[in-house]
């Protein structure tokens, strides 16, 4: 039997205006990303979609996603890499082919349309609803998983993974709207 990764991607929860003398990379969650990402959290745990560590960008908003989100599981190894900030496909994959194979569950927090584009290009070819909505859309605070029949994650490539589940907050009753 050969060994499985799994791949959770969530982008950030929603954010709030770029304010005056503000950069973008400085925002913080807003009202609503910060309800939305503690359930977001809690589902998570009683999912069983704990990760084995967390990769985050570096932006203030993925940073506060991250806080609020693993307050139930705060043990978890993660840490922060400026290159997921505005980061493209190709670094994207980049780095998770290069994780180390201790980690067999990934969490990524990262950004659009990066995150997105990650996304679909790693799930197979799948015509089920699930795959539909993934493929339509990304909105903030939506979860990903991917599971790979893989050794490594260098053996992790484009149209490997079985889209496990997509979820958003709106589908989860946690959120009024998305974006």
């Amino acid at each position: 039997m050969s060994a499985m990764r799994r791949l959770i991607l969530l982008r950030h929860a929603k954010s709030a205006l770029v304010k005056a003398g503000q950069s973008d990379f400085d925002r913080p969650l807003n009202q609503r990303g910060l309800a939305v990402t503690p359930k977001m959290g809690d589902y998570m745990q009683k999912s069983g979609l704990l990760p084995d560590y967390a990769l985050i960008s570096s932006s203030r908003r993925t940073r506060d996603t991250w806080q609020h989100l693993q307050t139930s599981w705060p043990e978890t190894r993660h840490g922060f890499d400026g290159r997921l900030y505005e980061a493209s496909l190709t670094t994207l994959t980049g780095i998770v082919r290069a994780m180390p194979t201790q980690i067999a569950t990934l969490l990524v927090i990262a950004h659009n349309p990066g995150l997105h584009e990650l996304a679909t290009s790693l799930q197979r070819q799948d015509n089920s609803k699930i795959a539909r909505l993934l493929r339509e859309k990304f909105p903030t605070a939506a979860l990903c998983v991917l599971d790979f029949s893989a050794e490594e994650w260098s053996d992790v490539w484009p149209q490997s993974g079985f889209l496990e589940r997509f979820e958003t907050p709106r589908h989860l009753g946690f959120g009024l709207s998305e974006s």
